[in-house]
């Protein structure tokens, strides 16, 4: 039993992180939550997911290899309203950029089953913290 909101239909989480070993540790602690995970390992495929799906939060790594981030995901997101974290080994590296995206930072390591919390706070409260202000 999931508790109150047992009649509504389990959140959906995109998850994007380029790491298979990340992914995986994410999709895992995103279905151990109850919820429905939608994964990728690149934009092109996040944003792909956002077009067939309806999605309740998101879990967005940011520097996704070969130049890639999760910018144009982050936008699309927004634009949608839907919530998400950033979660980033790069703290100390985000560009302005990411930074105007917004989003509530979580950084790595941080165990799976904590950014996944974060997640479904940001998809419970409908927020997006300004990344300048999360730490």
């Amino acid at each position: 039993m999931t508790g109150a909101g047992d009649h509504e239909s389990p959140k959906r989480i995109l998850v994007l992180d380029d790491e298979p070993l990340i992914l995986l540790d994410l999709e895992c602690a995103v279905a151990d939550a109850g919820c429905v995970p939608l994964t990728a390992l690149e934009p092109g495929e996040a944003l792909e997911i956002l077009d067939a799906e309806r999605v309740s939060a998101a879990i967005l790594d940011v520097s996704l290899g070969h130049g890639k981030t999760c910018e144009p995901v982050a936008r699309a997101l927004a634009a949608r309203g839907v919530p998400y974290v950033l979660h980033t080994g790069d703290v100390e590296r985000l560009d302005t950029a990411v930074r105007d995206l917004g989003g509530v930072l979580v950084p790595k390591p941080t165990p799976a089953s904590v950014v996944v919390t974060r997640a479904l706070q940001c998809a419970r409260d409908g927020s997006r913290q300004d990344v300048n202000q999360s730490h």
